[in-house]
């Protein structure tokens, strides 16, 4: 949550959002290519829970950091009469690609279970889709409605004209309030995951790439 505020605060003097995009998930892919490669090059060192934690909190930061500028970046690329079918065929596309990744995982892990090997080129291979992938956003073009970016205020100031908004935004409030569903679906999905360990026999493996 920090993040997110942090990065709403740093990106509202940015008229245009895609190098940030850009540049968060290009660090995002390399925190994990790097993992991988020292995963592949010193394999099971006594420190690895210390680099693997590094290279996560590293992730978990520019992910953080992305999502609102990334919510933002799509307005600015997607028309009013485009924005549902663009979004609609970004979640058909998003879908798509976890259930093949989601395969690809039962059969990798099926065929060399969590040897160093796999693992490592598991990590070395998402980090590079991850930055080949966001460097496909250069194709884009953003049209930006506003000719100048937001006054300079400090992250304070920031922070409570933001939240003075959107509590004064009763429509907001509904749908944060009717997102809410989100939560529960993601608390149902670990309980499947758990139950189908635990209780229907199926294997760790094939219940971490289904769910």
């Amino acid at each position: 949550s920090i993040f997110a505020l942090f990065s709403s605060y740093t990106t509202s003097q940015l008229l245009f959002k895609r190098t940030a995009v850009i540049l968060f998930h290009v660090v995002s892919g390399l925190s994990l290519l790097l993992f991988g490669w020292f995963l592949l090059v010193f394999g099971q060192v006594d420190y690895i829970l210390v680099v693997f934690f590094t290279c996560y909190a590293i992730f978990s930061f520019c992910i953080g950091m992305t999502l609102p500028v990334w919510l933002n970046y799509l307005v600015h690329i997607f028309s009013e009469e485009k924005s549902v079918p663009g979004i609609a065929y970004m979640q058909i596309a998003q879908n798509c690609a976890r259930l093949i990744s989601s395969l690809v995982i039962i059969r990798i892990v099926d065929a060399y279970s969590f040897s160093l090997t796999s693992s490592a080129n598991m990590f070395m291979a998402v980090g590079i889709l991850f930055i080949f992938g966001s460097l496909l956003f250069l194709l884009t073009k953003e049209v930006v409605q506003n000719d100048k970016a937001n006054d300079k205020q400090t992250f304070i100031q920031h922070t409570f004209d933001s939240a003075r908004h959107m509590l004064k935004n009763k429509n907001f409030l509904y749908f944060l309030a009717g997102d809410f569903e989100f939560s529960v679906l993601v608390t149902v999905i670990s309980f499947y995951a758990a139950y189908a360990t635990q209780y229907c026999g199926v294997e760790p493996a094939i219940a971490a790439g289904a769910f």
